[in-house]
């Protein structure tokens, strides 16, 4: 799958290990400078995680193994992605968040 980044937007890549049973904290979080336009969420690991959006509780899913998600722009204004890997038991999970930030 290929997701264009707009060209008004800054591409960002982040990079989170997720420490096995850990739940949404801050070391889990990753607040962006500016509304993303486009966001790609990978799952690098063997474990399942939750994911929630801009801090809100209506706002989480699971993040199955090895899968990712895409939201598009239009799709939905994201400016955190927090995750809880508490399913993973003691599995630490690597997680990897590809945005395009709005200028």
């Amino acid at each position: 799958m290929t997701t264009a980044f707009a060209i008004n937007a800054t591409p960002k890549v982040y990079a989170k290990t997720l420490a096995g049973g850990s739940t949404y904290n801050g070391s889990n979080s990753i607040t962006f400078s500016n509304a993303t336009t486009v966001c790609l969420i990978n799952n690098l690991s063997n474990s399942n995680c939750h994911c929630r959006l801009n801090a809100d509780s209506n706002a989480t899913f699971t993040l199955m193994a090895n899968s990712s998600i895409t939201f598009e722009r239009g799709d939905l204004s994201i400016t955190s992605v927090d995750f809880d890997n508490s399913p993973s038991g003691s599995s630490a999970v690597n997680v990897e968040v590809l945005v395009g930030l709005a200028q």
